[in-house]
């Protein structure tokens, strides 16, 4: 199916437009699921890889301006499932204890950082709480309490196409976060700030 359906598949025509987000998750989500599928993921952490997928190309200016989009796309894809597969192989070989060590605990803690980090959690908070409720409450019982799209349809009595397209929205507002990396002298001379 997806071989057959990705070939001679180009990006919306109005690359960055309202909408696009939208239209490049409904065409290709179920591609990228079959794609996560055929390399062993269960089908909800085939649904997670994806969304995954989603937020690195919402949050990439390539996708857009990319000569085969779709080609952009599934490299995010195989970079995706590669990060995952080290992450896997990481936590298997570290011991819990190792996990608890005390020298990491008792690190001293940078007070930029820890500004840094509360401005970026207050950020994240403000923009929670900016969604419409519905849309916070399937972003937080997914993203922090670990309910599978299935299970949030089931709980709340939506369907699982309804969950998706929440979580796009919350996702996509999180994205436009400024990045806090990024050098605000930079910005006001680009005029993107």
């Amino acid at each position: 199916m997806a071989e057959g359906r990705r070939s001679g598949a180009t990006a919306p025509s109005d690359a960055g437009g309202p909408g696009l987000f939208e239209r490049v998750y409904l065409r290709y989500r179920p591609a990228l699921i079959q794609y996560f599928r055929k390399r062993g993921a269960s089908t909800a952490e085939a649904e997670e890889l994806a969304q995954d997928v989603f937020v690195r190309i919402l949050s990439s200016a390539g996708f857009a301006a990319a000569d085969n989009p779709e080609a952009f796309l599934f490299t995010v894809a195989s970079n995706v499932l590669r990060d995952r597969h080290r992450m896997l192989k990481v936590r298997a070989a570290l011991p819990a204890q190792d996990l608890m060590d005390a020298s990491v605990i008792d690190a001293p803690v940078d007070p930029e950082r820890a500004t840094a980090a509360r401005r970026r959690s207050a950020q994240v908070a403000a923009v929670l709480r900016g969604l419409d409720p519905e849309v916070r409450r399937v972003f937080l019982l997914n993203r922090f309490e670990g309910y599978s799209y299935r299970q949030l349809s089931a709980q709340l009595g939506v369907t699982v196409a309804e969950i998706r397209r929440r979580m796009a929205v919350a996702i996509e507002a999180l994205l436009r976060l400024p990045d806090p990396d990024a050098d605000p002298a930079h910005d006001r001379a680009s005029g993107t700030s």
